[in-house]
């Protein structure tokens, strides 16, 4: 499951992005980390003409999707790289990002099934045509994807997530719960993932009007958070309340992260902090 980010969350470098939409929960970039990165790419792009043509074309895109904020200049870059190596995983996997923040799944999705059928796809390839087809309602062409997924990374630490989704949409709750429960349960499990699927329960609670059963799925959810790094479980906070604020849960939504932010919110975490004083002043 995932959660709508906060209006003034700005999403990552599409050009850059290595992970589908609707993965697993991260730490949003602070206003330096930005700067740097759009710096990086500005840099790149100013002394590209060092570079080999292929390499030049791919920093090209990078330079118009994160600084010029130009998705179809962005992908005519991309094009032209594919045009030298038809069968470039990274250009193509972009492209398809590309297309998704365009608003042209369909166009994505046929990126990324070429991507799934070349030999070695790698997981991402997988991911994203799960999501695409599923943002589309197409729920079987998602599953069937699923389960060649499944085939491929068995032990892949987003499997549960996208069990529950596919699931969730076929309308089959009950066994999308368990697959969730069975993944906190699992102390194997990494901590983003079994925080993911807390928030997954925390959701079907909410749906269910379970509100006090949720509110606790989403604390566990920030509780395990905290075990991998501060930025990350305070990213988590600003979720949870984000999530229980979307289904009219406004009250406790507004006292949880009011009291985070007195408490244990890191000096470090510049943006966090401005999407906490939108969501209280909301």
């Amino acid at each position: 499951m995932t959660v709508a980010r906060p209006a003034t969350a700005r999403p990552e470098d599409p050009a850059l992005r290595t992970t589908s939409p609707g993965g697993k929960p991260v730490a949003q970039q602070n206003n330096a980390d930005q700067t740097l990165h759009i710096e990086a790419a500005r840099q790149a792009f100013q002394h590209r003409d060092r570079l080999s043509e292929l390499e030049r074309h791919a920093v090209e895109a990078s330079y118009y999707s994160i600084v010029k904020r130009d998705q179809r200049r962005a992908v005519q870059a991309l094009l032209r790289g594919l045009k030298l190596d038809p069968d470039n995983v990274r250009a193509l996997n972009n492209l398809g990002i590309q297309y998704l923040f365009m608003g042209e799944p369909e166009r994505a999705e046929e990126v990324f099934r070429r991507l799934v059928e070349m030999p070695g796809s790698s997981s991402t390839a997988y991911r994203n045509l799960i999501d695409t087809p599923l943002s589309l309602g197409r729920i079987e062409g998602a599953a069937e994807t699923l389960a060649r997924f499944e085939q491929a990374y068995p032990d892949h630490e987003l499997l549960p997530s996208r069990r529950v989704q596919t699931l969730l949409l076929s309308g089959a709750v009950s066994e999308a719960r368990a697959v969730a429960r069975s993944a906190v349960e699992d102390p194997l499990r990494p901590a983003t993932s079994r925080a993911g699927m807390w928030v997954a329960l925390a959701h079907m609670a909410y749906w269910e009007g379970r509100h006090g059963d949720a509110r606790r799925a989403l604390l566990e959810a920030v509780r395990i958070e905290g075990q991998a790094d501060e930025a990350t479980a305070w990213a988590r906070v600003v979720n949870a309340a984000y999530t229980a604020a979307l289904v009219g849960d406004e009250a406790w939504a507004r006292e949880y992260i009011e009291a985070n932010a007195r408490t244990s919110l890191s000096e470090n975490v510049v943006s966090r902090r401005e999407v906490a004083v939108r969501m209280i002043e909301l």
